[in-house]
């Protein structure tokens, strides 16, 4: 009966050594295996365009992580400029793969030969998928100078 009870005693012992490892360690396994998804930004503020230059490329990146395949929405609509006169109204969605940082899309400018005061449209990111998440700086304006 002894021998029994240090049997149990030493397996009870083992098994409390194995639980308290367990729980100091698994803290740091799971910020190892952390997934950053990141954040959706326009890579730059305040886009100026000339009218005459037909198109203009505006750049999302991906901050503050890239882990997995995320996605966002892009969309621009009418402010001071009209779409249709001024430029295309496009949407669309951007597929970042696992590792990418940087995607573009392009908004067609036309070029009107009517004398105009400055104009400008406006750009959105929108729907962040796969965990991801929209920087503040998600919505900004895009400015057309006339070239008449």
């Amino acid at each position: 009966m002894v021998r029994s009870t240090r049997s149990i005693r030493k397996v009870s012992f083992l098994f409390l050594v194995f639980c308290t490892a367990f729980a100091l360690l698994l803290p740091f396994q799971a910020s190892a295996k952390a997934i950053k998804p990141g954040k959706f930004t326009f890579a730059q503020d305040h886009l100026k365009v000339k009218e005459n230059a037909e198109t203009i490329t505006i750049t999302v990146r991906r901050i503050s992580g890239k882990d997995g395949e995320v996605s966002v929405d892009y969309c621009n609509c009418s402010y001071s400029a009209a779409a249709g006169i001024d430029f295309i109204h496009v949407s669309g969605t951007l597929v970042f793969r696992d590792g990418e940082t940087e995607k573009s899309f392009t908004v067609p400018i036309i070029d009107d030969k009517i004398k105009e005061s400055k104009e400008a449209f406006l750009i959105r990111l929108k729907n962040p998928t796969g965990g991801a998440t929209l920087d503040p700086h998600y919505s900004d304006y895009v400015e057309i100078i006339d070239n008449d």
